[in-house]
């Protein structure tokens, strides 16, 4: 009883250090033209067209972030927003979001977690080569249905 006590200790107290690390690494509010508390510039930002699937609406928004990016010394171009919402318009959470990343040249990358930011999911991209490319976000929401959402967007 005791050994199993001071394991879930040493659990918590782990839990409880890494916390505010891994929350810091995914924050990019004190990056320039980040999202977050920041704005980024319209300019920079994209917004593809809204899907809904079997009652849920996701929207997308692209942002060219590769300034602020650069300046960190990372080599991702553009930040991928979706938000979620039901038929009602309330923001709803997915249990899982993930998106496949196709190029201009037809190369399908592999599956990146979306992670949840606030409002909606995100994950920074490199998208180096000008064209088109395309985004398939697939979900899992509470009620288990897996659902796929197809945005495109002309790169620069």
């Amino acid at each position: 009883m005791l050994k199993r006590s001071l394991v879930n200790v040493a659990l918590a107290l782990a839990l409880a250090v890494s916390w505010p690390l891994m929350a810091a690494a995914a924050d990019h509010t004190g990056m320039e033209g980040m999202v977050g508390r920041t704005k980024v510039p319209h300019k920079k930002t994209s917004s593809l067209d809204a899907q809904t699937v079997d009652g849920i609406k996701a929207s997308a928004q692209l942002n060219d972030v590769r300034e602020a990016m650069a300046k960190a010394g990372k080599e991702e171009t553009h930040h991928l927003l979706v938000f979620f919402t039901d038929q009602a318009g309330a923001a709803i959470k997915s249990d899982v979001v993930a998106v496949k990343v196709t190029s201009p040249d037809g190369i399908e990358g592999q599956a990146l977690p979306l992670h949840g930011m606030g409002m909606h999911y995100g994950v920074d991209l490199k998208l180096a080569q000008p064209g088109t490319y395309h985004f398939a976000v697939g979900t899992q929401f509470s009620d288990g249905k897996k659902r796929q959402f197809v945005f495109s967007s002309p790169v620069k």
